[in-house]
């Protein structure tokens, strides 16, 4: 056997050798850390494809003006506008919010910071903030 894999194998050897001398208690830290790493990574995630909360419009009509809210629970939207509700669902891709209400679909482009999202409804620009 050449020196070079000489030394690369009493290399190996050394690694397996301190494994082996970890205790359990080191085995739990090390899977408890592994486990809270990928939970958060997991939540971002899952932040990156909800909304929660509500947010409000403002619908400006002719002789007349009202509040539309739009309220984000898990994959689910629920959207109240003057004693009417509707329920639907909700994704989203990037920066673009697709809300199905009724069969209807809307699709709307959110703000960087998720504060807000613009969306036409009904021939309307709406701007929704929470």
């Amino acid at each position: 056997m050449t020196e070079e894999k000489q030394a690369a194998v009493s290399s190996t050897n050394d690694v397996v050798n301190r494994l082996k001398k970890l205790s359990k208690k080191n085995w739990l830290i090390i899977g408890a850390i592994v486990v809270v790493l990928l939970g958060f990574f997991m939540w971002k995630d899952y932040q990156n494809k909800h909304l929660s909360g509500s947010y409000k419009a403002e619908v400006n009509l002719v002789l007349t003006s009202a509040t539309d809210t739009m309220t984000f629970d898990g994959d689910k939207v629920t959207e109240k506008n003057d004693g009417a509700t509707n329920k639907g669902t909700y994704s989203i891709k990037g920066d673009q919010v697709t809300v199905k209400l009724d069969g209807e679909s809307y699709t709307g482009k959110l703000s960087s910071d998720r504060s807000s999202f613009d969306m036409n409804i009904s021939g309307m620009h709406l701007t929704y903030k929470k």
